[in-house]
């Protein structure tokens, strides 16, 4: 079966795109993903995806619908998520080990650019900008609650103190994460975020 985007692509008025989506949106992801959402512009856009103003207003509608179709491309692309790690592993300690392992190795990857999209696109949003930060923060909102309930999860089984403070310790994790992201788009390296995340495992409360 042919699945070559250009053939089953088409703009408002029902014509062909004359560009592969599939890449352009590659593209796209890129350059959000390095600059930020709020520094990147329409010419921007357009040269780095090799197509015309109009081409992308056309497929897209404008450059908050196109930012959308990326984050949705970005978070499909993720093969892993946190219930993925505490699903795959006899115990919630390795769980979160593993997870953050995971963390300092996907930030720092060659074949993008470094740290998070979700956390770099919010970077010096604009007020017209609010709608995009709000669903960026409801998304970073969601992963903390996530970890959370898998904390108390553990909780539940007696994995962790029963005095343990679930919410805390999810945002304390969460901000890690975060600042993980920011420490490899200064540079550091993979496996400096590596003994990051190992040390960071000491947070994690002991039973007995």
């Amino acid at each position: 079966m042919d699945n070559d985007t250009r053939s089953t692509t088409t703009n408002k008025r029902g014509r062909p795109l004359a560009f592969d989506r599939d890449t352009a949106l590659a593209q796209a992801k890129h350059l959000f993903w390095e600059l930020g959402y709020e520094a990147t512009s329409i010419n921007d856009l357009t040269q780095a995806m090799g197509i015309s103003p109009s081409s992308l207003y056309g497929a897209f509608g404008n450059k908050a619908n196109l930012f959308q179709e990326v984050l949705q491309n970005y978070k499909d692309s993720n093969p892993y998520s946190i219930s993925d790690f505490f699903e795959s592993h006899s115990d919630y300690r390795s769980a979160m080990a593993a997870y953050l392992q995971h963390i300092a190795m996907q930030l720092t990857q060659p074949d993008h650019p470094l740290g998070c999209m979700v956390t770099s696109a919010t970077i010096n949003c604009k007020p017209a900008s609010n709608e995009i930060a709000e669903q960026l923060m409801q998304q970073r909102t969601q992963q903390r609650t996530i970890l959370q309930h898998k904390i108390e999860k553990a909780i539940a089984a007696q994995q962790l103190p029963a005095k343990t403070n679930a919410g805390q310790l999810a945002n304390t994790y969460s901000a890690l994460i975060h600042g993980m992201t920011i420490l490899a788009r200064d540079g550091v390296t993979q496996d400096e975020l590596l003994q990051i995340s190992a040390t960071a495992m000491q947070l994690w409360p002991q039973t007995g």
